[in-house]
């Protein structure tokens, strides 16, 4: 059946992108520039590819759940649509649990960069308030003054 065949495909695609978000993960925590613009742009044809096949589910069977489309099938079928379901499952939890890693990875990077450049650069406390006006001035709390 053509549903088991593109539930297959989207199945490889997830267990594409679990292995291109460790491959973000390696490349966060070796802060490997190289392999995260890499990492990122394989999740994002990823990302591209999974809405496709996603899209031609959708075609075929309607806006129907897993379980729902698991219904249509009988015997052998119906076996191997529950396993590639529960593989789906599967990369799906894997794909969320490295996805929240690597969001705490970036931004305790990001901290990181906040936290030495607070410490090299004086804060500009210049900004405009609620209503437009400019308020503050500058302190020079940091290493590196700018002011002459």
């Amino acid at each position: 059946m053509e549903i088991l065949k593109i539930l297959h495909e989207e199945k490889g695609l997830l267990l594409d992108m679990v292995d291109a978000l460790k491959v973000e993960r390696r490349a966060l925590i070796n802060d490997d520039i190289k392999n995260l613009e890499s990492a990122v742009k394989s999740k994002q044809e990823l990302k591209n590819k999974i809405d496709a096949i996603e899209e031609m589910r959708i075609k075929r069977c309607g806006n129907k759940k897993l379980k729902e489309i698991l219904s249509l099938f009988e015997g052998d079928e119906r076996k191997e649509a529950e396993d590639i379901g529960k593989e789906m499952e599967d990369a799906v939890f894997k794909i969320r649990e490295i996805n929240n890693t690597n969001r705490l990875l970036i931004n305790q990077s990001l901290n990181y960069i906040r936290a030495v450049m607070n410490t090299l650069t004086p804060p500009n406390v210049k900004s405009y308030n609620s209503s437009g006006s400019v308020s503050g001035g500058k302190s020079s709390n940091g290493i590196f003054d700018t002011s002459v």
